[in-house]
């Protein structure tokens, strides 16, 4: 064509890019001509290259079909390349007028609409599964006010919606749900969430993962969850929101990447047996204090990369049992050095001291076995500086 100008276009309004591919317009240009002009012409067959702009010549079918009160009717053969057209879904008419106070399954309702501009306001006081309902709308800003107290599962619900920045108090009541995994998962404009009452809830793994700008969460009632597998990854909170893991068994990398997390006063896990990458790459952490976790046997990497580190209290583990420990203290106590990037090995010993004052050394540098530790009456596990300060 000799102008890929948009201005000089019928479609020009409703074509959603700033430019043609190759070919692409006189493609386009073709079908509008078949659909707006006689009967002769109602037929048109292209073959192009995937990647040439294909899908967008139902554009020019539906300004014709728009003006002259018709149909565009796309035929697929699998139900996945509907998505082509759903992701650039930005409205459509009468949503806001469906009645949903009947219905149960809000699964993938709005999957991967890219380009939905807000959540709608539907009525969800009888849904049972809303996994997926929107996720991966990226430009939703805020959810409304949704009941969910009979939600059973609400996996992924929210996920992947990274301008979210706003989910209200009611969203967070789930009474009857049992699985929430991911329901957050990647909302990366989420600064801080309320309290969370879950009170039949066994898996909240990945609920939060890689909210990279999370800072506050309000108390979180999940008495039943057994399993929290990487909950808060990379999330930015200061302080540990969650210290009480009543039946958690597995808390494999809780707090994994929490760069700005400095501090966990305990963490109570009496029946927890992983704990694997349970504080990997907490940089910044200084103070762990008593870990109470006396079924654990995995607890590979799980202070590894703590470059801060200089109080580690593990008491309430009996290191004896372990029978997966690789990498537990490895890269502990490395304090960056601004000016040159390297790093220093600060402890590279982690010190026991029982009751009586003992002391045992334990070289890092070295290989060891747990299950040589006496540590019936460990107190504190820490750096040679933290014990002399005490």
């Amino acid at each position: 064509m000799e102008n890929d100008d948009l201005e000089f276009t019928p479609y020009r309004d409703i074509f959603p890019y700033k430019t043609f591919r190759p070919q692409q317009r006189e493609m386009l240009d073709e079908t509008f001509n078949v659909v707006a002009h006689g009967a002769d012409e109602r037929v048109l067959l292209i073959s192009a290259p995937t990647g040439s702009g294909k899908s967008s010549n139902v554009i020019p079918a539906i300004k014709y079909a728009k003006a002259n009160m018709m149909k565009v009717i796309i035929a697929i053969s699998t139900k996945t390349q509907i998505s082509i057209y759903i992701n650039e879904l930005e409205s459509i008419i009468g949503l806001d007028k469906l009645d949903t106070h009947l219905v149960t399954n809000f699964s993938s309702m709005f999957n991967n609409c890219l380009s939905l501009p807000k959540a709608p306001d539907y009525d969800l006081s009888n849904a049972t599964n809303i996994s997926s309902f929107l996720n991966g709308c990226r430009k939703i800003e805020e959810l409304p006010n949704y009941d969910l107290k009979k939600v059973t599962t609400a996996n992924n619900a929210f996920a992947n919606c990274y301008n979210l920045s706003k989910v209200p108090q009611s969203i967070l009541n789930l009474p009857s749900c049992a699985s929430c995994e991911s329901m957050f998962n990647a909302c990366s404009s989420l600064t801080s969430i309320g309290n969370i009452d879950a009170p039949i809830v066994t898996a909240l793994n990945s609920m939060f993962y890689n909210c990279t700008n999370l800072q506050k969460v309000g108390e979180i009632n999940a008495p039943e969850c057994t399993s929290y597998k990487e909950m808060f990854y990379n999330c930015k909170f200061r302080y540990a929101p969650i210290t009480e893991f009543y039946k958690g068994k597995d808390l494999t990398g809780i707090y994994n990447s929490c760069n700005s997390m400095i501090e966990i006063d305990h963490m109570n896990a009496p029946e927890a047996t992983t704990l694997y990458n349970a504080f990997y790459s907490c940089r910044a952490i200084r103070k762990i204090g008593r870990i109470n976790a006396p079924k654990c046997t995995d607890a590979r990497g799980m202070f590894n990369a703590c470059w801060y580190v200089v109080s580690i209290d593990l008491s309430g583990m009996v290191l004896s049992s372990l029978t997966q420990y690789s990498s537990i203290f490895s890269n502990c106590g490395r304090n960056a050095r601004p000016d040159d990037g390297a790093y220093a090995q600060n402890i590279p010993y982690i010190y026991v001291r029982n009751e009586e004052d003992r002391t045992w050394l334990l070289n890092l540098s070295s290989s060891y076995r747990p299950t040589s530790w006496n540590t019936n009456n460990v107190i504190v596990a820490g750096s040679a500086q933290d014990l002399r300060e005490k």
